[in-house]
């Protein structure tokens, strides 16, 4: 198993802040729910005409079901929705005055509209905002004086239009985002693609270079050549592993993260060029400090040598083009419980901006390439702001052994 991480600042800040983030989802829902449920209390006050009971009926559902946003918003809109439009034919069969028309109920659909047009297939999302806009239009059948009417039916159409337009725009934000991270997933394939060839050099140059030494030697030494072959067998089943972890990867079919190792091994096959790379980042002006214990440089290899370089270079770029003033950038690469844990993190301030956390995260598109990175191997990697009262942004990657991979 890979050891348990952290992207953020030591003890227990991190998991405070995760439940905090955990909660905010809950927080809007209680929102919704709040807002609704003053609504009601208005329906209540202005209780009266013949259908005083059927409002606050309709009311009390209207709470409830906001509170379904989340877990169950297809059905609740339904509900509302059917719901309020037979309250309005009920209120042009009565005798008497049925009073102001029921506000809560409409202003649960509109709530409601955002989570299903954001989250449901077009055609019922479709269907589904137009239901809802029956049940606005309904509003405006009611049988109460023209003021009350035209009133009414502008506010909870008002209402109803935010709340559809919001899912609206949350649908496009969210697939935007997919296709951004698709597109990034397919770059950094056609990427790994092109370095195929360093991976079978790699491989097949040593095989070659041991079998022509086993020929050399198998007539005065066996032993040695039977060493050799050894050797052979041992790079020959680490060059199966890695392409066929490098086909899941580019095939994007594996059931689990692939294990093949990202590209440059030729030339990228142990930590000695993360020496050269932190000494390009302080010519550029960046307070890099570089720690690789011992164990570390030991068993960081071939494949895993790669992915670490890859990803400490594209964390420090991230350093370099979004922290603002950072006076210190700690690389570390250690091992922990046999994985080796690769760090980059500054104590820059984020950058201004609508989303800080997304430009220093390479606008999603440099994170998706090391997490692509890390999972080539079977490893996973973590990114994020540091917690309160800290500042800065860390990024962490687990990386199984070069001599597990595959095994």
């Amino acid at each position: 198993m890979l050891p348990a991480t952290s992207p953020a600042a030591p003890g227990g800040a991190r998991a405070w802040w995760d439940r905090v983030t955990r909660l905010l989802p809950w927080v809007v829902d209680l929102a919704v729910v709040g807002a609704v449920g003053v609504v009601a209390l208005i329906d209540v006050v202005q209780l009266s005409g013949a259908l005083a009971a059927e409002k606050a009926l309709a009311g009390l559902a209207a709470v409830a079901l906001a509170g379904a946003r989340r877990w169950a918003a297809l059905p609740a809109l339904a509900l509302l929705v059917a719901g309020t439009v037979g309250l309005a034919v009920l209120a042009t069969s009565v005798v008497g005055d049925p009073g102001i028309p029921a506000l809560a109920p409409i202003v649960a659909v509109a709530a409601l509209s955002t989570p299903v047009v954001r989250r449901q297939p077009a055609l019922v999302a479709a269907g589904a905002a137009a239901a809802g806009a029956v049940a606005v239009a309904s509003v405006a059948t009611w049988p109460s004086e023209p003021p009350v009417r035209i009133v009414a039916t502008g506010l909870l159409g008002g209402a109803y239009a935010l709340g559809v337009g919001a899912g609206v725009y949350l649908r496009h934000l969210d697939g935007e985002r997919l296709r951004a991270a698709d597109a990034a997933r397919r770059s950094e394939r056609i990427d790994i693609a092109r370095e195929l060839h360093d991976l079978v050099a790699h491989y097949i140059t040593g095989i070659v270079v041991q079998a022509q030494a086993a020929q050399v030697v198998a007539d005065r030494d066996p032993a040695a050549a039977g060493a050799a072959l050894e050797r052979i067998e041992g790079a020959g089943r680490d060059a199966l592993t890695a392409m066929r972890g490098m086909v899941g990867t580019l095939r994007g079919t594996a059931d689990r993260a692939p294990t093949a190792p990202p590209a440059g091994l030729a030339a990228l096959d142990d930590l000695a060029g993360l020496e050269d790379l932190v000494a390009r980042s302080r010519r550029t002006g960046l307070p890099v400090t570089l720690g690789i214990s011992a164990e570390a440089g030991e068993t960081a290899r071939g494949a895993t040598a790669a992915a670490t370089h890859r990803i400490v270079q594209e964390a420090l770029t991230n350093v370099h083009r979004h922290a603002v003033d950072p006076t210190r950038v700690d690389v570390a690469v250690r091992v922990v419980d046999g994985h080796l844990v690769v760090t980059v993190a500054d104590d820059g301030r984020l950058p201004l901006g609508p989303d800080p956390t997304a430009a220093l995260a390479g606008g999603g598109f440099g994170l998706i390439g090391m997490a692509e990175r890390a999972e080539a191997l079977g490893g996973r990697l973590v990114a994020g702001p540091a917690v309160p009262p800290e500042q800065g942004w860390r990024v962490e990657a687990v990386l199984p052994a070069m001599a597990s991979v595959g095994r």
